[in-house]
């Protein structure tokens, strides 16, 4: 299975066609080397093709920023920046809800019960693109604007146990957020390090007192020094900090790149 740029036609085995003609997205970059069809619930067939594209760049030097995300903010960082969450899920709710409605009232089957499935699967779709897109967007920005970005290494499946918190958590998407953050990093020769997310919403980035407060407690103010700040930007600042003092990493360029996960 291969592209033909020119012609625009896709050869496949015969059993499919021989030759299928496609839409290309964009140029291919590197060597395909696999591909695979796709048939998505807007009904139209997607070819997937992997390429390697040889070496990463060097990593460059520049500025550090370090994220917090959270569920108030998509984003928020050390500068004092937010990036404000799309609820993709949320804002789409009850078109969705209509729709499944309409799919559990029809007989299972049937034509009808089949044609208001595909609606539901289509507003799903449309979702899922929505915080794709989001999240493409949001890591550009970042990895264009530094060379160093500190993330939360965060156990979103172990989060999502929280029946209160579940469908917010998984509305943000985080973990795809930091799936696509770190693959634009590596294309553009940035550094991402991931620290743990232990008591960073919780200690004063000035003076590391450890002050308690709930997840309704938006502002951080510490009794100690008297720094005030965003929680999720203190947060920001901790995680920043965090991934450039790490202990377990090896350090380069004066940054740290933590050891790998058993």
């Amino acid at each position: 299975m291969f592209l033909n740029s020119e012609t625009k036609r896709l050869h496949v085995p015969k059993k499919l066609g021989a030759r299928l003609k496609v839409k290309q997205h964009r140029p291919l970059e590197g060597t395909p080397k696999t591909a695979h069809l796709v048939l998505r619930a807007d009904e139209h067939w997607y070819v997937l093709i992997v390429c390697d594209i040889g070496q990463a760049p060097p990593k460059r030097k520049g500025e550090a920023v370090g994220i917090d995300v959270g569920l108030t903010h998509f984003v928020a960082d050390s500068e004092g920046k937010n990036v404000e969450s799309p609820r993709c899920f949320k804002k789409a709710q009850n078109k969705l809800r209509r729709a499944q409605r309409k799919s559990a009232r029809r007989k299972k089957g049937s034509h009808r019960h089949r044609k208001a499935s595909k609606q539901a699967a289509r507003q799903h779709l449309k979702i899922a693109r929505q915080r794709k897109d989001h999240a493409h967007k949001t890591a550009r920005r970042y990895v264009d604007a530094y060379a160093f970005i500190a993330v939360e290494d965060l156990r979103v499946q172990n989060m999502l146990k929280n029946r209160h918190l579940a469908r917010a958590i998984a509305d943000a998407s985080w973990s795809a957020f930091k799936n696509i953050l770190a693959l634009k990093a590596e294309e553009a020769g940035v550094r991402v390090v991931e620290v743990s997310p232990r008591m960073t919403s919780q200690r004063c980035f000035r003076c590391e007192e450890i002050v308690r407060k709930s997840l309704s407690v938006r502002r951080h103010v510490c009794p100690q020094c008297g720094y005030a700040s965003d929680r999720d930007t203190n947060a920001a600042k901790n995680i920043l900090q965090a991934a450039r003092m790490e202990p377990s990493g090896d350090k380069v360029d004066g940054c740290v790149v933590p050891s790998p996960r058993s």
